[in-house]
């Protein structure tokens, strides 16, 4: 099946989008590029239907902001954000090598070493994240990219817990993130999310690169 045709450039012809990298119930990545700057990007757009949400939106611009906050080796970088009508889009850094679940899965298990290496470079940008007040609440294999080089790389902040006006979008009582990674606590309610949650998703990241397996219920 062929894919549908990409939307027409973003920010008067600025980015013109090439293909869709991956496409999630709220937004559609697409490589894209920068006509300005004359180079590849990722782009991340809000589809039509989420955008008619406030509440949505806002949250989405919220990751733009986030991820624009951190600069570190290990996290994606954030070069642009933008309107096209009624939805919001972010620009970022393009990533060649795919997430590390995909990796795992036609790979299998990685080796120990390239395994802790990895883990230890997701460690160093939660790090960065969680002195700037930010924990992620979402870590996992899908959520951790890959540059050529092997340079593992954090992504996708949408629900993380920001030390700002932005925590109130988090209901009490709430759930959200990935229910294989998360924690006890977060799985009672999201607002309960710490650094302890953050750390015990990366634990279970590592169980994946390790075992190829997700890993459903470790703490029980």
């Amino acid at each position: 099946m062929s894919q549908p045709p990409t939307p027409p450039p973003l920010s008067s012809g600025r980015y013109p989008l090439r293909s869709i990298l991956g496409e999630g119930g709220m937004a559609t990545g697409y490589r894209g590029f920068d006509e300005m700057l004359q180079v590849e990007r990722a782009i991340k757009v809000l589809s039509q239907q989420m955008a008619q949400s406030e509440k949505i939106r806002t949250r989405f611009l919220a990751e733009a902001r986030t991820m624009a906050r951190l600069k570190h080796v290990n996290i994606v970088g954030v070069y642009d954000v933008g309107m096209e009508g009624d939805a919001p889009f972010i620009v970022m850094e393009m990533i060649e090598g795919g997430a590390i679940m995909d990796w795992v899965r036609s790979n299998g298990p990685m080796t120990p070493r390239a395994a802790v290496w990895t883990i230890i470079g997701v460690l160093r940008a939660l790090t960065v994240a969680h002195e700037n007040g930010i924990i992620h609440r979402d870590v996992k294999p899908h959520n951790v990219l890959l540059t050529k080089n092997g340079v593992p790389k954090l992504t996708d902040f949408g629900i993380a817990q920001v030390s700002s006006k932005f925590t109130s979008l988090t209901r009490t009582g709430a759930v959200m993130g990935t229910m294989a990674y998360m924690s006890p606590e977060q799985r009672r309610n999201t607002k309960e999310a710490g650094v302890p949650s953050d750390i015990y998703a990366t634990g279970a990241s590592l169980y994946v690169m390790a075992t190829g397996e997700e890993p459903f219920d470790l703490y029980s």
